[in-house]
């Protein structure tokens, strides 16, 4: 009949069900990873004279593992991931010298830097 409810049984509880969402395409965004993201709105940047410079920003989506912004990040930029103790603007900040360096790119497929994809599905 005309009933749309006929074509779709009625779910029915703790049944499982697969679901396509349908979301809007992201451009020029950036992907980091969420333990960048310090107190819901800021991140850490290693600035070039190796001070940190806390900067605000709004996050566009975030899931248990990944945020997507899509300002207050440039290509090139170094995204602080480690933890520091009693942060401050403008304090001074040295790289391990058993890590290797990582910083903003389109390219950088390293899942612990900043990546600027073309585009990103947000649900």
């Amino acid at each position: 009949g005309d009933n749309p409810d006929e074509a779709h049984p009625p779910l029915i509880l703790g049944e499982y069900v697969r679901v396509a969402i349908q979301g809007r395409t992201l451009d020029n965004v950036f992907r980091i990873p969420r333990t960048a993201l310090r107190d819901n709105a800021r991140i850490w940047i290693a600035r070039n004279d190796e001070t940190l410079q806390i900067r605000e920003v709004i996050p566009l989506w975030r899931d248990t593992d990944h945020v997507l912004l899509q300002e207050g990040l440039a290509p090139g930029e170094r995204l602080i991931i480690s933890d520091l103790p009693a942060a401050v603007d403008g304090m001074a900040i040295r790289e391990p010298t058993d890590t290797p360096q990582h910083s903003v790119t389109p390219e950088d497929p390293h899942p612990n830097t900043p990546t600027r994809p073309g585009s990103a599905q947000q649900p």
